[in-house]
């Protein structure tokens, strides 16, 4: 199991977004059954800094919901679309939930049997490095170590 299942459980959690960066979108873009996408139509080359979701994103695998088109005008220099989709077959996971709906002691002794497997994987090499799965939970000096 990914960090994100492991705090979504603990928080009895059943809807979580992934947000930022390409490595988190790499890790997590076959799990999810909901993508909020926005397109910005902007002209190619990209600048420089500008991000972009560098994926395939097969539109036949997916349903739309909401769509919204927002003109250019003075607080947006180019035209976008937001969308959201539903995935038509959804992803599942393989251990029901509420075998993890627990309190207390269980809770943080199943936490760290988690996070246990997660660095072994790491160790591995079947994960991204450590510094980007879980800096959220490590204290950093100014220096970043």
């Amino acid at each position: 199991m990914y960090l994100a299942d492991i705090l979504s459980l603990a928080a009895e959690r059943k809807e979580f977004f992934v947000i930022g960066g390409e490595q988190m979108y790499q890790l997590f873009s076959n799990l999810g059954n909901r993508v909020h996408l926005t397109e910005v139509f902007a002209p190619l080359p990209r600048e420089a800094g500008d991000a972009h979701f560098d994926r395939e994103f097969d539109r036949r695998k997916w349903k739309v919901l909401f769509e919204e088109d927002v003109p250019s005008g003075p607080n947006d220099e180019y035209a976008s679309r937001y969308t959201v989709y539903d995935r038509k077959t959804k992803t599942v996971r393989y251990i029901e939930l509420e075998d993890y709906f627990t309190s207390g002691s269980d809770k943080r002794r199943w936490i760290s049997d988690q996070y246990i497997k997660i660095r072994n994987s790491v160790a591995q090499g079947s994960l991204p490095e450590p510094e980007y799965q879980y800096r959220m939970f490590e204290e950093q000096d100014p220096a970043g170590n």
